[in-house]
């Protein structure tokens, strides 16, 4: 048995957090000056000017270097948390809290500061920008207030606003070179079959394994996956097959169809374990079905296809199989599960009491934030879970209410809950209107991918009520990005710089015919 079970932020809370702190700082400003001391120092040339370029667009060697590392690093990472989830987001340096996703953002950091990329320029060009920066200085507000008498403990509560860093890394890529906007279409094309395919396979995997081998340095075991998450990847798959390829240019009809019924698979696989991922996919797919202008029929006679074609081999060999811990796998627990979504009572004495007990938990935080704090709510550092006596495993006590959403009223009063309800509104807003203005332009493909980017935060969103999801880098900085995604089509829109979409998933790459010195 492999089994390391020293979790770092534990580590770090007992062991002083000043110190842990003050090793963070470290580290960022290291990896501020690595970037730093790999950029030349400009030689003015003869006949030009050495000021700096004001469009970041047309940033050139050092910089052009950095802001691809950071695009490479932003992929690879973002890649990790889709297939491995929690296991990948616990990649971390050996007794720190230092994890694979405060790396990233510690680089992207010290891109903003070290290159020309005109950051402050496109946020005061974009509503939703300028929506998430002032979300975002209310976080740091609060931080700077809780982060003496709470240490680590208030930068990690404060995980679900400064993970929206990555919405600007995000806007700064795409504005810089807008056909990374391709680079990243073809990447999620070519991942979205190996994950569809993997995620079935991990929840095998991770039953027969069990918790015998963990990260190492952590309690997380190697192969665990919040069937939730996958559920709502999965919903997100079908979006963008059907959204975004709607025309069949990356994927042919009959791949389609094939991964459609994988993620119809997993969603349902996934639900008969968590009720939150169903929702939340079928919240995805209910907007799906409303925006498709096209095989709108075709998709819903698929997925019920597949449905029906395994709920008769269920019905027939009366099929049960003990996968998940407490559940198992069968038309009657499928059935169960469904029923109780609209009927708690339905799913049994466990269900009455989850949802008893979690409303029981909002209801507390509303009342105790709107009488106690209601402006600034209890600030990053408190432990939620033993101000309410609440727990689900006496080894790993909840620090949150058991939703992101009501998390946020609880940390960061009703301003904060006010401002994460209008940045979400404001983002909305501006894709729907750019999805109209690129169909009235003729640009229905880029239309298209406008609407799969605008849906996808959707079922995100609605698990995060279920589970308290963003407050991980699995989720959140996956959030962000879609976030940071849509507001740069706004921005290459509004500068007519938005690139003409690829037609296939393996795009050629031209050869520059090289020359021998004879000639």
């Amino acid at each position: 048995m492999i089994e390391l079970s020293i979790a770092p932020l534990v580590v770090a809370a007992n062991t002083g957090s000043t110190s842990r702190i003050v090793l963070a700082v470290t580290v960022l400003a290291f990896a501020g000056a690595l970037v730093a001391a790999r950029r030349p120092r400009e030689r003015p040339l003869a006949g030009k000017s050495t000021h700096r370029t004001s469009s970041p667009a047309q940033a050139v060697g050092p910089e052009a270097r950095q802001t691809e590392w950071l695009n490479t690093a932003l992929l690879f990472v973002l890649a990790g948390y889709i297939m491995f989830d929690r296991p990948f987001a616990w990649i971390h340096v050996p007794g720190t809290p230092l994890f694979v996703g405060e790396m990233v953002l510690a680089l992207g950091i010290a891109v903003i500061f070290t290159t020309n990329t005109g950051l402050p320029t496109l946020i005061r060009s974009s509503s939703s920008l300028r929506a998430l920066r002032v979300f975002m200085v209310w976080g740091a507000v609060l931080l700077a207030v809780g982060i003496l008498p709470y240490g680590l403990d208030a930068i990690r509560d404060s995980a679900i606003w400064y993970y929206g860093m990555v919405a600007f890394f995000v806007v700064m890529l795409f504005v810089s070179r807008p056909q990374r906007v391709n680079e990243w279409l073809i990447a999620f094309a070519k991942l979205l079959p190996i994950y569809l395919i993997w995620y079935p396979f991990a929840t095998v995997v991770h039953r027969i394994v069990g918790e015998s081998i963990y990260v190492p340095d952590s309690e997380v075991p190697l192969f665990f996956h919040r069937s939730g998450n996958m559920a709502v990847l999965s919903a997100i798959g079908i979006a963008f097959l059907w959204m975004a390829d709607g025309d069949s240019k990356l994927f042919t009809s009959r791949q389609r169809a094939w991964l459609t019924s994988v993620a119809t698979l997993v969603i349902v696989f996934t639900g008969l374990q968590n009720r939150g991922g169903m929702v939340s996919s079928a919240a995805l797919i209910a907007a799906l079905l409303f925006l498709l202008s096209k095989r709108r029929t075709e998709m819903v006679m698929m997925m019920m296809g597949i449905l029906v074609f395994f709920a008769s081999i269920g019905l027939v060999f009366d099929v049960k199989i003990e996968l998940f811990d407490d559940r198992d796998i069968s038309i009657e627990q499928f059935t169960k599960n469904i029923t109780s979504i609209f009927n708690p009572d339905e799913g049994g004495q466990r269900q009455t009491e989850t949802t008893a007990w979690r409303l029981n938990i909002w209801e507390q935080v509303l009342d105790d934030v709107t009488n106690d704090s209601p402006i600034m709510g209890f600030g990053p550092g408190p432990d939620l879970g033993e101000r309410y006596d609440i727990s689900t495993d006496p080894t790993h006590p909840l620090r949150n209410p058991h939703n992101s959403h009501v998390g946020v009223l609880a940390r960061m009063g009703w301003v904060g809950i006010i401002l994460w309800a209008m940045l979400w509104i404001t983002w909305m807003a501006e894709m729907q209107t750019l999805r109209r203005r690129l169909r009235y332009r003729d640009r229905p493909r880029e239309s298209a991918l406008a609407t799969w980017i605008m849906l996808a935060p959707i079922p995100i969103l609605v698990n995060a009520v279920f589970d308290p999801t963003l407050e991980g880098a699995q989720v959140s900085m996956l959030l962000w990005a879609f976030y940071g995604a849509g507001s740069a089509l706004v921005i290459l829109n509004q500068q007519n710089r938005l690139p003409v979409l690829t037609e296939t998933r393996f795009p050629q790459v031209e050869r520059v015919p090289t020359h021998s010195a004879a000639n």
